[in-house]
């Protein structure tokens, strides 16, 4: 791959293109959500004990509450015991509602550890691609149902409409349905010879060659029935349970892992979920407040062009026992989200949340009380930083290429006190803030001649573009381009690109 290499400042003349995506479903929001936190219901709860944790929300001012967690996590597991579990919940309903508190059933859709149930239902399994036997995710020590399988599907969604029915939760968040680890059952083979042709197991194969075109469309696809389930789901929600909100749960948006390995992409979350809720573990302890803070812009502005709210959910354990709560990382956290203008849920690793026992949460009752007349506030920047998805997921190099750089960038602008805004795929669709005046791309090397038109007009109307290294080597989908997008670049834009053919 050839180097191009550049910094450029540029300034010429026009109006930013406005453009609209229509939607199919018009989204219900985060609504009751703003302020959540997770709880371990399960069968042995008593009145009483739902009473006082009910009580310890109310101190903290909780709005939401996302149930769920313990066996009840895997939701296949808890078959034998789901009456129990579906009363106990509606009596947490019942409590929270009293209370002016809405609820979340929270629960996987696919895993399970149950070996006679996979055994059952052997035909919805995820196969693995060198045994042909079941596929195990090894971190969880679990089988998965294929979410391609319109059997599984049509079971899921039996029993997800009886447990919203029979327990009168307000919203529905459902995890886990990707290709963690691939899937050869018959059902993706099927599909791969309907829409690609040829065989999966060959596709597989040729996909091992990160960067060729092979591993680009294999991510694509794993990508494309990702997002179809997630579809789906949203789309039955939508018609059979309209007052119902449909949650997601994401990554972070700025790493090429989902889109990469298991086909769970963040944009696919985001256009298909009320509101989507960010995971991040132990964050303290694993991560720095910078690039979270990078991340957290990105993700506003992913959500916005969306219309979908975005709410982070950090684990916040302590490092050296799990399930533990750590305050001061809560707390950072909290301050980080609200800074950033997203929600916060209170959470740790096993799915558990504020406790009776434990002080109330006085950030929350702060945010309530002072600083809600403000979430709706949008940021106030000149400079844009480009975070391409495009260029994300057709990274040969994890996300060395181009991720990386975009987080250097933000962690520069952030130690420097210069605000900046995140610009993503979408803001150019729909038409960049007219407060930018400087926009940066770094090495946003995937890019389509749409959006090549876009900065063009962005700079010929008095903007300042700064692009670095191989900005523009490709199209969209990773496709070498860069003949005809130099040529456009140099004519459009009146700069001249080095071409150093060492570099390789």
């Amino acid at each position: 791959m050839k180097s191009i290499l550049f910094l450029l400042v540029l300034t010429f003349a026009a109006a930013p293109a406005l453009a609209g995506q229509a939607k199919a479903f018009a989204k219900l929001g985060i609504k009751g959500f703003e302020r959540t936190t997770f709880w371990h219901v399960h069968p042995g709860l008593t009145d009483k004990d739902i009473a006082n944790s009910v009580d310890a929300f109310v101190r903290s001012g909780v709005s939401g509450v996302i149930v769920g967690g313990g066996r009840h996590h895997y939701l296949h597991d808890d078959l034998p015991f789901l009456d129990e579990q579906i009363d106990v919940t509606a009596r947490v309903v019942k409590a929270c509602h009293a209370k002016g508190i809405r609820v979340c059933e929270h629960h996987s859709v696919v895993l399970t550890t149950r070996k006679d149930y996979a055994r059952e239902h052997q035909d919805w399994i995820q196969r693995d691609f060198d045994t042909g036997g079941f596929s195990v995710w090894p971190e969880y020590q679990t089988y998965a149902f294929c979410p391609n399988n319109k059997a599984f599907r049509e079971h899921y969604w039996t029993l997800l409409a009886d447990i919203v029915q029979r327990t009168g939760v307000d919203a529905v968040m459902s995890d886990d349905a990707s290709f963690h680890h691939g899937c050869a059952c018959k059902t993706c083979s099927d599909l791969w010879a309907n829409e690609v042709g040829g065989s999966l197991v060959e596709a597989r194969k040729a996909s091992k060659k990160t960067g060729t075109a092979e591993w680009r469309q294999w991510n694509a696809v794993r990508q494309r029935w990702y997002t179809d389930f997630r579809v789906w789901l949203y789309g039955k929600m939508r018609r059979e349970m309209p007052k119902v909100q449909c949650f997601s749960l994401l990554g972070a948006l700025l790493s090429p892992w989902g889109p990469q390995t298991s086909g769970a992409n963040q944009e696919g979350m985001l256009d298909t979920g009320d509101a989507s809720w960010w995971e991040v573990y132990n964050p303290a302890d694993f991560a720095s407040w910078r690039p979270l803070a990078v991340e957290a812009t990105a993700l506003y502005e992913a959500g916005r062009v969306r219309k979908s709210d975005i709410v982070s959910l950090p684990y916040a354990d302590r490092a050296e026992a799990r399930d533990k709560v750590d305050p001061e990382e809560e707390t950072f956290m909290w301050a980080l989200s609200m800074a950033h203008g997203i929600a916060f849920t209170q959470a740790r690793v096993f799915l558990t949340g504020i406790t009776p026992d434990e002080p109330a949460r006085d950030y929350w009752v702060f945010e309530r009380d002072v600083l809600q007349p403000y979430r709706d506030a949008e940021p106030a920047a000149s400079i844009g930083i480009f975070f391409s998805r495009r260029s994300r997921d057709a990274d040969p190099k994890w996300q060395d290429s181009h991720s990386g750089p975009a987080i250097g960038w933000g962690e520069s602008l952030q130690d420097a006190g210069i605000p900046y805004r995140a610009v993503v795929e979408e803001t150019l669709d729909s038409g960049l803030p007219k407060d930018i005046r400087t926009l940066i791309l770094p090495n946003v090397f995937a890019i389509s001649d749409a959006h090549l038109d876009k900065l063009e007009r962005f700079v010929r109307g008095g903007g300042t573009l700064i692009a670095t290294h191989q900005t523009g080597y490709t199209d969209e989908n990773g496709e070498p381009r860069h003949d005809r997008h130099k040529k456009r670049l140099e004519k459009a834009l009146g700069f001249r690109i080095r071409v150093d053919s060492k570099s390789g």
